[in-house]
């Protein structure tokens, strides 16, 4: 009897901590779920690039990171309001076969904040839509197949884990194309206003309202699917 007792009171002891560090590791889990969703925003951005001849691209990260294609190197400081920026520059191929800037760099003497490679409109108005749209899409894209993932295989563990997270990515293609309309930030708080994956199906030809309503809808229809299966999740880990 005494063996029981003390068994129950330190499983009642027990329950508070484990509650309170699987509050901690979620609420830790959301910047760095957040950070990566971004990653994989950009990463689809500069992917669409590299499927323009002719036109390569820098891209960067908050607060100054360098993700392409320098990874790692730091320019400060910050100077745009989202939470990532791309800049256009020439394809090396096509640079290295224009003598005439070649010239220019070794008479010019602000080398330091003059880039004869960067390009101020190298892309046409499909194209510009093209690289808008893929960066929700990015997430949109690994969103859909971790869902299905875990609608047909049912996986357990840690697999169920990260599909979920996965498939709760495509958070992103929901906020930059809602948010935006309703004259907030990608996050609320932080991030630009435009809506990007919207503008960037505009820009491709598909009607305003065609491209909000399906931007919109797809992920509220998905992200909707997938409350079930993490309530399950979380029932029965």
């Amino acid at each position: 009897m005494q063996l029981n007792v003390a068994a129950v009171f330190t499983a009642s002891q027990g329950r508070p901590v484990s509650r309170i560090q699987t509050l901690l590791s979620r609420v830790l889990l959301v910047p760095v779920f957040i950070f990566v969703s971004v990653l994989i925003h950009e990463y689809g951005h500069v992917l669409a690039v590299k499927c323009i001849p002719q036109v390569d691209v820098q891209a960067f990260i908050w607060p100054g990171i360098e993700l392409y294609p320098k990874p790692g190197q730091i320019h400060l400081p910050w100077s745009s309001d989202g939470l990532g920026y791309m800049r256009y520059i020439q394809n090396e191929s096509a640079f290295k076969q224009q003598d005439y800037a070649f010239n220019l760099m070794q008479d010019w003497q602000g080398l330091a904040i003059w880039n004869p490679r960067i390009m101020q409109e190298p892309l046409s108005q499909a194209q510009h839509g093209w690289v808008m749209f893929c960066g929700s899409a990015a997430n949109l894209l690994i969103a859909t197949i971790c869902l299905l993932v875990l609608c047909l295989f049912k996986p357990h563990r840690v697999v169920r884990k990260l599909s979920i997270l996965g498939a709760m990515l495509a958070y992103d293609m929901l906020l930059y194309s809602l948010l935006p309309l309703l004259g907030l930030r990608h996050l609320v708080f932080w991030g630009g206003y435009t809506a990007e994956p919207v503008q960037g199906l505009i820009l491709l030809g598909v009607p305003e309202q065609i491209a909000s309503l399906s931007l919109i809808g797809l992920p509220i229809i998905m992200l909707t699917a997938l409350l079930p299966i993490a309530r399950r999740a979380s029932r029965y880990p």
